[in-house]
């Protein structure tokens, strides 16, 4: 959850997402520097935040890669992956998890192969 209590300014003011608050560190915006709401002199906000992690299964927002392309090349065993990202991820990380999200439901599917054979 992030909790954002800003404003109550002089002057006409930004509120940008490194004025988001966390209690968990390893929770933050993706940039510092996008803007939520224009306060105008004197106003204040208070809103409390809740962010979810999306699979891009129900809709495409949640997918951090626009495009992803596998080329194979004139080498055997050899192609090149091009990921672009939205933004929210770097084209490692989001490989990265693939590979691990990949991983956990190869090790589930697995799980369940085995229970049939018992």
């Amino acid at each position: 959850m992030f909790v954002l209590d800003s404003g109550d300014s002089d002057a006409t003011r930004t509120i940008l997402s490194s004025d988001l608050t966390s209690e968990d560190e390893s929770v933050k915006a993706t940039s510092d520097k996008i803007p939520i709401v224009q306060l105008a002199a004197g106003q204040r906000i208070k809103v409390e935040c809740y962010a979810r992690l999306g699979r891009g299964t129900e809709h495409a927002k949640w997918n951090s890669a626009n495009i992803s392309v596998l080329t194979e090349t004139d080498k055997e065993n050899e192609r090149i992956l091009t990921v672009e990202s939205t933004g929210a991820l770097k084209p490692e990380q989001i490989i990265l998890a693939g590979v691990d999200e990949l991983s956990n439901r190869l090790s589930e599917f697995k799980e369940m192969i085995n229970e049939i054979k018992e």
